[in-house]
């Protein structure tokens, strides 16, 4: 398990003296969770997590993620990054 391996890793070699491994999903929704604005401490939201390739949207109510509920998206930033680039080359942009 590769969790299991970078725990020991991070123990034996760096001598870490806790360490938490956890979903991005919960991570994402958790620095929001914290923010001094938030005036109930309900762990639920929506989480928009896009990289190059795609875009997951996962909701969470009351900390519980629904994987019936996920969307993907096969949009993601390299997508955007070439119709930027296309339309830049279409108005013949430097």
């Amino acid at each position: 398990n590769d969790k299991d391996q970078i725990a020991e890793i991070m123990v034996e070699t760096f001598g870490a003296s806790s360490l938490v491994l956890q979903s991005p999903i919960y991570t994402s929704l958790f620095a929001s969770f914290i923010s001094p604005q938030m005036k109930t401490r309900q762990m639920q939201g929506v989480v928009v997590d896009c990289s190059g390739t795609c875009c997951r949207i996962t909701p969470v109510l009351d900390g519980v993620i629904f994987p019936s509920a996920f969307r993907t998206f096969p949009i993601g930033g390299d997508d955007v990054t070439y119709f930027l680039l296309q339309l830049l080359q279409d108005r013949q942009e430097p």
